[in-house]
């Protein structure tokens, strides 16, 4: 099979687009001081540039092909040098259709096929016609079902029936673009008042206005554009998001201008990561993720938003129809390590007051008292928000009060179970308990229940492995 004949000039204008892009920034002041020959011999370069990105662009999809062959998808390319790949559908995990506005209008797709136990894209056939990108994702299931039988495993004969099972309305739309909050343009906009500091005090001085209401306006237009910014662009990504049941995989659509499709296998689930935020637990709401068994730390952006926002009694209602824990009733930590969080914030707070007094020489009680006010509240909140749940199939864990974070994980995706205690733990007779998930480390935001009492650390620990055990030998 080849790949869509629109992908020669499409790919010949984004490569001559990019070249003139360059040039423009490179020697965008010169070109009012050339000569009208030279001028006229830039303008015949850049032709030659373009036919030369035609030419190339023909033979890239003269030299590709791809097609299926026994139980492998075989992709062959290269000009100069010949290339081919063979990938077992097997291993074939995820097979995802991303269009833009433009590849929409012509009718072609990226296709892109993710491989169980790989952190990128095994593959990325660039660019499909749209009924090709969904004909292979057709054949793969096809292949998949077929191994099945092969394997003695029970397959239905009847006609796969398509489910729906959530679409965002307009109105859960515009909520979900209100209560979201990207932490990096926030940052970004900490960053940049930060560093416009000293410039913005000269400017300030002699102005007549006092600097504590310029910092405060600029904060405060910074902060306007960053949730104008942030609710445009979550409100297209996930515009019209649909989420489909077809046998034992969700499919997903959703997107404005960059229309992706996706699936999600569930006999690859991994675990279930449940997301909030205080404005989305203002309205009673959350966000469920998936993570599939073979994307790693650094690929936590493949984890899958199977409901970008629902009421949580949706939610909890989703997940025990995908995975079966009905009690989501956390229980909580010991109330010491309340004590420890506040202590440990005293103590920055010190340092941090001590540092303000010896750079300024001056001193006063407000600043003092603001900080442990404000250690205080950041303490009970880290507790009250910290908890864990041991039920029969699943550890339940939950962390974070800025973006609390509810995992589920089934014992039967663990490799391992331990438990560790910091010198600061030991104090306060506290410990951890994580489940080591495959494909994820210790500080990748696996299930831990942090700082719970040190003999329940140790019965949570001997009673976990022996679920460990028992699942494994089902």
């Amino acid at each position: 099979m080849k790949l869509s004949r629109v992908s020669i000039p499409y790919r010949a204008f984004g490569s001559s687009l990019k070249i003139l892009v360059a040039a423009m920034f490179l020697f965008g002041g010169a070109f009012g001081e050339m000569s009208l020959s030279a001028l006229f011999g830039a303008v015949i370069i850049f032709f030659a540039v373009v036919i030369t990105s035609i030419g190339y662009s023909y033979l890239y999809w003269k030299n590709f092909d791809y097609f299926f062959e026994g139980d492998s998808l075989k992709i062959s390319h290269g000009i100069i040098r010949k290339n081919e790949r063979e990938i077992p559908v097997s291993r074939i995990q995820n097979a995802d259709v991303k269009r833009n506005l433009i590849h929409r209008v012509l009718g072609i797709g990226v296709v892109s096929l993710e491989t169980a136990g790989g952190n990128a894209t095994e593959a990325s056939l660039k660019y499909v016609d749209l009924e090709k990108s969904n004909e292979i994702k057709k054949k793969i299931r096809e292949f998949k079902k077929a191994s099945k039988k092969e394997d003695n495993e029970e397959v239905e004969t009847e006609e796969d029936e398509r489910e729906l099972l959530y679409s965002i309305k307009d109105s859960e739309l515009g909520l979900l673009g209100v209560t979201s909050v990207n932490s990096g343009l926030l940052f970004a906009l900490f960053a940049l008042i930060g560093f416009s500091a000293p410039s913005l005090t000269s400017t300030v001085e002699g102005s007549g206005v006092a600097l504590y209401i310029a910092i405060a306006t600029i904060f405060i237009v910074g902060l306007l554009l960053v949730t104008v910014s942030n609710f445009i662009t979550t409100v297209s990504r996930f515009y019209d998001f649909k989420l489909y049941r077809e046998k034992d995989t969700l499919e997903y659509e959703r997107g404005l201008f960059n229309r992706a499709e996706g699936s999600i296998p569930l006999n690859k689930l991994q675990r279930l990561v449940i997301t909030d935020n205080p404005l989305k637990r203002a309205v009673d709401r959350g966000s469920l993720s998936i993570e599939t068994a073979g994307y790693t730390a650094s690929s936590a952006q493949e984890m899958e938003l199977a409901i970008p926002l629902a009421k949580n009694e949706r939610i909890n209602e989703f997940v025990e129809e995908l995975e079966g824990p009905e009690d989501m009733h956390l229980e909580s930590i010991p109330l010491r390590a309340l004590r420890r969080y506040f202590t440990r914030y005293i103590i920055l707070s010190t340092i941090i007051t001590l540092g303000a007094v010896l750079w300024t020489g001056t001193f006063s009680y407000i600043i003092p008292l603001t900080f442990i006010l404000a250690s205080a509240a950041a303490a009970y909140l880290k507790w009250v928000h910290t908890g864990f749940l041991e039920t029969e199939n699943h550890l339940i864990t939950r962390r974070g009060f800025w973006r609390r974070r509810t995992i589920i994980v089934p014992y039967y995706r663990t490799q391992n179970v331990i438990m560790s205690d910091t010198i600061f733990q030991q104090a306060w007779d506290l410990s951890t308990v994580t489940l080591d998930i495959a494909g994820t480390g210790i500080m990748s935001g696996d299930a831990s229940a942090v700082d719970i009492d040190t003999r329940r650390a140790r019965d949570l620990s001997k009673d976990l492995h022996e679920k460990f055990q028992a699942s494994i030998d089902k």
